[in-house]
């Protein structure tokens, strides 16, 4: 009983999904190409939130301050990525570029002495 119960209750909100839209007035083909659209539409939709409104949402937190820390982000093409232990210092390095070392609190971005010493002489 309950499973025509839940039938019917479905069947009266397609019903109402008919009328509120106007589709009753189409032929069953042309309302399958609506609901074929409207349903990818609204699956794209979804996707495309679910992929980037993390990214705007902790944008919108580090903007308004509630976020002390600021969002971590992938290195930039041809940063060099290397592991450090969290013994080694990061000046240690005696390459001139910008290095992105993953540690063990993540991401962290550190400058070589050559590249201050270049940037302060502008």
């Amino acid at each position: 009983m309950a499973l025509g119960d839940c039938w019917k209750q479905l069947s009266w909100f397609y019903y109402q999904y008919l009328l509120v839209t106007a589709l009753y007035m189409l032929e069953p083909w042309e309302r399958t190409v609506f609901n074929s659209l409207l349903i990818s539409v609204a699956g794209m939709a979804v996707y495309t939130g679910y992929v980037f409104m993390p990214q705007h949402i902790m944008a919108i937190l580090h903007y308004f301050e509630v976020l002390v820390h600021p969002p971590v982000r992938l290195p930039a093409p041809g940063l060099e990525v290397g592991i450090i232990s969290s013994h080694q210092e990061a000046g240690s390095c005696a390459d001139s570029r910008i290095h992105t070392f993953l540690t063990d609190e993540g991401y962290r971005r550190t400058r070589s002495d050559t590249f201050a010493s270049a940037s302060s002489a502008l």
